[in-house]
């Protein structure tokens, strides 16, 4: 009796594996798409991926290796990631360069739509790596790593505007104001291979500055284009403040003023640079003009805050002397009742 309760219980369990099968296949089915890309049929899962905007083929390029190493791992991706974090780690404090990039280069295949992966270790490169050596022109090498490893991220997360604007900070910013800012001025202006990288993402000629060279700071203003391209395309910025008191994603925090102003910024960045490497002239003049433009332009553009409210910067002049003429009709209404 007891063996056949065994036998019961095990074509019960059977029977119920098999009838959860069904539910499963309906939840799990892949997706099917045409010639033209879109979603023909799939699974509620896959349907629901292709609604949110998750689906690896919309977040960006598919890579055949990435998902190669997403199945070896066999469902344990999350350590497999946590070991290779801890690697890069090691290899960065025992100045295992090598090592480093390349375990960097499996962690982002692992994770290629994370950002903070793209994120943390270009800045990880591009900063704490290059301050390890001592001559400028290998520390420029492993500047220029970190935005190499920031392109790469963007064609695996092209709906996401919070690499592109580390692309512009790290073009910009890190390259015109470090301490070797003239040398690295230099060797970017001078930097032929690297054009040849950028303008698979950006149009370099739209970045030439003195002498028809790229400038740094003019290329930075092309990559923080992209990102307000990517927003005024309805993708939301996540990393923007949303509110007075929230933290976001990450600690460096934008408002939504300062993120619509950073491309005009770079060109006024540009204005002050070749100003101090030129003598003023009709070049420095231009510049300063077309910085002006812009700014005016941005003071144009509607901005809208984290609690709906839409503001113009160059409002604010108007509205200002439309307060002063309501407080002057006040004053004619109820002399001296304001001084009461």
């Amino acid at each position: 009796m007891n063996a056949r309760n065994v036998l019961y219980r095990k074509v019960a369990y059977l029977v119920g594996i098999v009838l959860l099968l069904f539910p499963l296949f309906w939840l799990g089915r892949p997706e099917v798409r045409d010639e033209s890309g879109r979603l023909q049929s799939g699974g509620t899962l896959a349907q629901m991926r292709h609604e949110m905007g998750l689906s690896p083929a919309e977040l960006g390029e598919i890579d055949p290796a990435s998902q190669t190493m997403k199945l070896a791992t066999l469902g344990l991706r999350g350590i497999a990631s946590w070991i290779l974090w801890q690697r890069a780690d090691e290899y960065h404090e025992k100045e295992n360069w090598d090592k480093l990039a390349a375990t960097l280069n499996t962690l982002r295949r692992l994770q290629p739509h994370y950002i903070s992966v793209w994120d943390y270790q270009a800045w990880n490169v591009s900063y704490n790596v290059a301050k390890e050596f001592d001559h400028y022109e290998h520390r420029y090498l492993w500047l220029k790593r970190g935005i190499e490893f920031l392109m790469t991220g963007t064609r695996y997360n092209r709906h996401n505007p919070r690499l592109l604007w580390s692309l512009g900070w790290f073009t910009g910013y890190k390259i015109g104001t470090a301490d070797e800012k003239k040398e690295y001025r230099e060797l970017f202006r001078d930097d032929v291979d690297f054009h040849v990288q950028l303008n698979e993402y950006v149009n370099v000629d739209e970045a030439r500055g003195v002498g028809g060279k790229p400038d740094n700071w003019l290329m930075g203003r092309l990559w923080y284009l992209r990102a307000v391209d990517v927003d005024t395309a309805g993708i939301p910025v996540q990393w923007m403040r949303q509110s007075e008191e929230s933290e976001t994603i990450t600690k460096r925090k934008r408002s939504a003023t300062l993120f619509y102003h950073d491309p005009p910024k770079q060109i006024l960045n540009y204005a002050q640079a070749i100003t101090e490497e030129l003598l003023p002239g009709d070049t420095t003049r231009e510049a300063w003009g077309w910085g002006h433009r812009e700014f005016s332009a941005f003071g144009n553009r509607e901005i809208a805050l984290y609690d709906g409210l839409i503001i113009r910067l160059n409002d604010l002049q108007r509205l200002v002397d439309e307060i002063n003429e309501l407080v002057r009709q006040l004053d004619e209404l109820a002399p001296g009742l304001r001084e009461k």
